[in-house]
């Protein structure tokens, strides 16, 4: 082909523009997404889908559904057993350390007689006092440290609550983005396919139109140039007419020979009328002549034109029948040879000039046939994408219709979240409650308000087993709302690339028919009502769905809509059997040059005959008559003779025939002399010029018969190679826009990605933004009970040491009874219970204002006893033992 095909086709651009990106739902880092992985230990076992779907449509009874629902809970079952038994333990902690007070109670009055009764036994109350501030300060750190956790636990319970309740209130917003970037993408991947097609359908409607238009320069100009390029013809109807020139300017050379040859056969007439009177004149001479000069008058002898030949030869020539032809070749004004030959060539080259036109003309039924046809396929095709708009068109309207059904769930949705916000609120402030209370009682310990402090710490442990009963409740609930959505909902959601759950609860038979349908859930939403009848089953799982909407595929292919369309079939051209024949139908004919060269062929083998005139011969012929010079001889021999003629009468009539003979040479034989000349050297001249004339026609002959041999050998096959060609480049624009067609919707435009988008959008929210916050809120109270557990006798002890150190400090008080001895020693006297005295020494700190005692009894070294002034009352000091 000498011009390219152009493919470029319009494609389609997106028009879509989708609202749930801009909701920022998208994959991240989620904190309590580890807990998601934890259920999935506690539960591995898949739902029983077919179950629930029975369930669904009142197929088994409840009874049975629980019990299943028990052999895939055991997990969550043991996890509620587990929080519960948690729960109990600050309860049951308190009540071990009530039992455990009045155990104290007694073996504290049972040591009180021993004091009084053994003074031996009283107990280093300095030493004891150590202790307990030591004990004292190790449980306020522990205490202090799970605060830190309380507090985190706090925080972390309501920030998932708020992160939670924020999720579902967001959830009306992304149904409604998802449910109007679906209608987005429908008609968008509607505008794209139809836009494709469609003006695909004009485009090469347009560029066929235009191929058939061009065909002169498609089909003719090919076969044209081809055969000239094979076989020269353009330089042989060259070389052609330079041999009409030359047989012109040959023609032209033979009439000027004739002409000549006229012109010399008139003088030879004249000539010879005047020699045969100089001949009679000569004769009588002769018979006038004395005896005596007879010999010598009898020597003169004169030669006419018969018996010179020369006339003869002229009109041999003048008659020469090839010369002739040749003359008249030239003859433009008649029927000549060469007027003939060019009008020939003329018309062989027009046949090969015109040869593209006369293509065109010959195959415009054809071509308006192809057209209709292209017309009648685009009809076909419309009608075929008249299924898809329906199909679309059904979907847009039960998404439209989605809404009103989904409002009232979404309502109740949010209910449900706001009744979800207030528990949770509630379990945050009891838990915040509880943290206030054990940073209360670390705040009265701070202040040194210790009996307070012991106070608010048995409150709080109180407080906490209470609180811990409540929460587990609110853990429990909240675990089965998470636990059950992660089970049900995020775990089929996140299973790539099976989504074997999801499978199972969406694809054929689903939970959604109560019979199983014949293709599945998506070929039933695929359907459109219009054409049930006529459409294809379309049989895609929502896992394979799923996987190639995420890699962007097209929805065309990813949803098999070809199979329910047909669009792939309805565009190849090859099933259009009317197409095909008409197209086939448009040839070249090769019939203009299988004869196109014979009459050339005829009249250069007549010009070769011509060709073979010999002008030699007549050169030869001529080159060898004189009659000038036989004149002159014998104008010379008869003067030579009259001088030697005696008879001077003779002699006078002789010279005067002598005369008359030199005018005769002169007027007439020496311009035919002239002319003889000429006339040889046109032949000459002649003979020069047809010689490579003939040599030229000979080698055109050659070359028309090669080119001739040709055409008749391959002109048939280059024609239909090139209309084969020709009508494969017509199939070609058929052939590239439907593949261009169906790779621009099946795979460059109309990406299913969006609605991998939406479902990734929704499993988001429910999965991250709402389950995740939830089941940390569970995890976070979980352990926060924990942390209520571990407190609960940590608080206790602590209180209990508070306790011991109160009484340590009255104690000392008591015995504490007069000071003794300088500054930084002092020496006090007691009287015991026993009725004896015991020295006891004490040393000042000045800077803590502690007393340490040493107490001596009549036989005892003496036992060391730290006596502490608290600082809220100075005069009531207490003691320790050491």
């Amino acid at each position: 082909m000498n011009s390219e095909i152009s493919f470029e086709y319009p494609e389609p651009k997106p028009s879509g523009n989708y609202v749930i990106s801009s909701l920022d739902l998208h994959d991240g880092t989620f904190l309590f997404s580890y807990v998601s992985a934890f259920l999935a230990y506690v539960t591995p076992q898949e739902l029983p889908v077919e179950i629930l779907r029975d369930a669904i449509h009142a197929k088994v009874s409840i009874l049975r559904l629980v019990l299943e629902a028990l052999k895939v809970e055991s997990g969550f079952i043991c996890l509620m057993v587990l929080f519960f038994m948690i729960s109990l333990i600050p309860l049951g902690y308190i009540i071990a350390w009530g039992c455990a007070k009045t155990n104290d109670k007694e073996e504290r009055n049972n040591e009180s007689n021993d004091h009084n009764g053994m003074d031996n036994l009283v107990p280093t109350e300095n030493t004891m006092l150590t202790s307990l501030e030591c004990r004292r300060k190790c449980l306020v750190i522990t205490l202090q440290i799970i605060l830190v956790f309380f507090v985190l636990c706090v925080i972390i319970m309501f920030v998932t609550n708020e992160q939670a309740s924020s999720a579902i209130d967001k959830t009306p917003l992304l149904i409604r983005s998802a449910l109007k970037d679906s209608e987005t993408f429908l008609k968008d991947i509607h505008h794209q396919a139809i836009f494709t097609i469609y003006e695909g359908l004009n485009t090469v409607n347009d560029r066929i139109k235009i191929d058939l238009e061009d065909i002169d320069k498609l089909l003719g100009d090919p076969i044209q140039h081809k055969l000239l390029e094979d076989t020269d013809l353009d330089g042989i109807f060259e070389s052609l007419l330079d041999i009409c020139t030359s047989s012109n300017n040959l023609s032209h050379r033979i009439y000027l020979l004739q002409d000549t040859l006229n012109r010399a056969t008139a003088i030879v007439s004249e000539a010879e009328s005047r020699l045969d009177e100089i001949s009679i004149q000569l004769s009588v001479l002769q018979k006038q002549c004395t005896y005596r000069d007879r010999p010598l008058c009898d020597t003169i002898h004169i030669k006419n034109m018969d018996e010179s030949g020369l006339n003869l030869k002229f009109k041999k020539l003048r008659n020469d029948v090839l010369l002739n032809k040749l003359k008249l070749m030239g003859d433009m004004t008649n029927e000549s040879i060469l007027k003939n030959f060019t009008a020939e060539i003329k018309h062989a080259k027009s046949a090969f000039k015109m040869y593209p036109q006369r293509v065109a003309q010959e195959t415009a039924n054809y071509k308006e046939e192809t057209l209709n046809e292209i017309i009648a396929m685009r009809d076909t095709v419309h009608s075929q994408t008249r299924v898809f708009t329906s199909t679309i068109r059904s979907l847009v309207d039960r998404i439209d219709h989605t809404w009103g059904y989904a409002e009232p769930f979404l309502d109740e949705l949010s209910k449900a979240g706001f009744i979800l916000w207030i528990v949770g609120l509630t379990a945050c402030s009891l838990a915040l409650a509880v943290t206030l209370l054990y940073i209360l009682a670390l705040s009265c310990d701070c202040c040194h308000a210790k009996s307070k402090a012991r106070i608010t710490l048995i409150i709080s442990a109180i407080f906490t087993s209470i609180a811990a009963i409540f929460l587990t409740i609110f853990l429990i609930f909240e675990m089965i709302v998470g636990g059950h959505t992660e089970l049900f909902v995020c775990r089929s959601f996140y299973e790539a690339p099976n989504y074997t759950i999801l499978s199972k609860l969406i694809d054929k038979p689903g939970l959604i028919f109560a019979t199983e349908p014949a293709n599945g859930i998506l070929g039933e939403l695929i359907k459109s009502p219009e054409y049930t009848y006529t459409q294809a089953a379309v049989n895609v799982s929502i896992s394979q769905a799923l996987n190639e909407c995420e890699k962007g595929k097209s929805a065309y292919a990813t949803f098999d809509l070809d199979s329910l369309l047909n669009i792939s079939t309805s565009l190849d051209f090859r099933n259009y059997d009317s197409l095909n024949n008409a197209i086939s139908k448009i040839v070249a004919s090769e019939a203009e040059f299988l004869s196109i060269t014979q009459t050339l062929q005829k009249y250069l083998h007549e010009m070769m005959i011509d060709s073979e005139v010999n002008l030699t011969y007549h050169r030869m012929e001529l080159v060898q008559l004189t009659p000038e010079k036989d004149m002159i001889t014998f104008i010379d021999q008869m003067q030579r003779v009259s001088l030697q003629i005696q008879d001077m009468a003779t002699a006078a009539r002789m010279t005067t025939l002598g005369g008359r003979a030199r005018r005769l040479q002169t007027s007439l034989l020496k311009p035919l002399e002239n002319l003889r000349s000429e006339i040889v050297y046109h032949l000459t001249a002649l003979e020069l010029q047809i010689k490579p004339w003939a040599q030229q026609v000979n080698k055109s002959l050659n070359q028309l018969k090669t080119a001739q041999i040709y055409l008749d050998g391959q002109t048939t096959n280059i024609c239909m190679d090139a209309s084969e060609t020709y009508q494969n480049r017509l199939k070609r624009h058929l052939k590239f826009y439907r593949n261009h067609t169906m790779n621009i919707i099946d795979g460059q435009s109309g990406s299913c990605r969006p609605m991998f988008d939406i479902f990734d959008a929704i499993r988001q929210l429910f999965c991250r933004h709402i389950v995740d916050p939830i089941n940390g809120l569970w995890f976070s109270s979980f352990i926060f009970i924990v942390l209520l557990a571990i407190s609960t006798p940590v608080s206790l002890v602590l209180s209990t040491v508070f306790k011991n150190i109160h009484i340590l400090d009255k104690r000392l008080k008591r015995t504490s009874s007069s000071y003794v001895g300088t500054d930084d020693q002092i020496v006090i006297s007691q009287q015991s219970n026993w009725g004896t005295r015991s020295n006891i020494a004490a040393d000042i700190d000045r800077d803590t204002n502690d007393i340490s005692l040493v107490r001596r009894g009549p036989d005892q070294d003496g036992e060391i006893v730290q006596i502490i002034f608290d600082d809220e009352d100075s005069t009531e000091p207490r003691e320790a033992l050491i």
